[in-house]
């Protein structure tokens, strides 16, 4: 992610076998409702939260609650992030 300090900030990841992964912060974290566990990089007072949705999932779905308590926190809770993304496909050889 772009300007961001990933130990301070909220920050997410979309890799490439469809999790969605965020790293909140303990505000952000109980404001979204969203499910997750503390950082095993936190220490003793847990300042961050990880949270993982598997996008490729079958359960996850329009009508399922965990897909819409995910859209609801990008839009009500403005989870804004700066994405740079980079695609490499290899040509198959013959």
């Amino acid at each position: 992610m772009l300007n961001t300090n990933i130990d301070e900030d909220n920050t997410v990841d979309l890799l490439l076998n469809g999790k969605l992964i965020l790293s909140l912060d303990k505000d952000t974290y109980e404001e979204t409702g969203l499910q997750g566990h503390p950082s095993q990089y936190s220490g003793r007072k847990i300042r961050k939260f990880i949270v993982s949705n598997d996008l490729m999932d079958s359960s996850f779905i329009l009508e399922s609650m965990k897909y819409k308590r995910t859209c609801w926190s990008f839009k009500e809770k403005a989870l804004t992030f700066d994405f740079l993304l980079a695609w490499h496909c290899a040509e198959a050889s013959s």
